[in-house]
């Protein structure tokens, strides 16, 4: 996905400008220029007969007075030298395209050219540049050290827990199932009514259900049945919290309990019985 992000899209992003530019001033692909002179009399036919590619004939007729036309090359991408930005006056446009078509094709040429600047800098600073700062210049190295106080000990911080105020009312309304979490983390607290109160999971029956059989599950100690309540959560249209409480610190050991002086003199008494003295 990081891939995909940092190097396709921009690539993808580059492809389609060029093909809309390109293609847009390609249009109407008939390779045919109307000229400003009639046809020559020698070309006026009534009810002619052809022959398309297909080797089916068709009924061909010219009026005295039908414009000229001729050979002209529409397809921008086979032009030599290269047109890019494939602007109208680089092509000869204005023999085949509108007035409108040419100005929408220099909006679309000088954003082909924006955009290609743009994906060519991703790249440098993705690539080139970042090899650069990684072998000749130091990277960011955080200082200090963890401190003792973690966030569980401390009272007044409370964390995220997905609620909306509604206007009117004393207490803000849940959108979480707040089963596995410390109520604490909350912030505030209803003295007269319990969080399910204000709980808008418990205004939906079938959610309402499915959080009481959770609860009743992880009470027995059931996995089986909370990791189906897991699943089930997960899968629910309201917000999901979660909580990680640190584990307790392990009880202390004989040698923590004893300091440096007391462990030593038990040493030399040991030693002494040792030694019958």
């Amino acid at each position: 996905a990081k891939f995909s992000r940092f190097y396709i899209y921009p690539l993808l992003m580059l492809t389609y400008a060029l093909t809309l530019a390109y293609n847009y001033g390609s249009f109407p692909f008939d390779m045919a220029c109307e000229l400003d002179t009639a046809v020559s009399e020698a070309y006026v036919m009534h009810d002619a007969t052809a022959t398309n590619l297909d080797g089916d004939p068709v009924s061909v007729t010219i009026e005295e007075g039908d414009p000229q036309y001729e050979f002209c090359f529409m397809n921008l991408v086979r032009y030599k030298p290269p047109a890019f930005p494939p602007l109208p006056g680089k092509v000869m446009g204005d023999r085949w395209m509108t007035d409108g078509q040419q100005r929408m094709l220099i909006i679309l040429g000088w954003t082909l050219v924006a955009i290609f600047i743009w994906v060519g800098c991703v790249y440098v600073n993705r690539i080139v540049i970042a090899y650069i700062r990684e072998n000749f210049f130091k990277s960011y190295k955080p200082s200090g050290k963890a401190m003792e106080h973690r966030f569980s000990d401390l009272p007044e911080i409370f964390g995220y827990v997905p609620m909306v105020k509604l206007y009117g009312s004393n207490y803000p309304a849940l959108i979480a199932d707040i089963s596995t979490i410390d109520e604490g983390l909350i912030g505030w607290s209803d003295p007269l009514h319990s969080y399910d109160r204000h709980n808008m999971l418990f205004d939906v029956p079938s959610v309402r259900k499915k959080i009481l059989q959770r609860r009743e599950s992880l009470a027995r100690g059931d996995p089986q049945r909370s990791g189906e309540e897991e699943r089930g959560r997960k899968a629910s249209i309201f917000s999901i919290v979660c909580d990680w409480p640190p584990r307790p610190p392990p009880p202390p050991t004989c040698k923590e309990d004893v300091g440096e002086d007391h462990a030593a003199a038990a040493e030399v008494d040991a030693v002494a019985e040792d030694e019958g003295i």
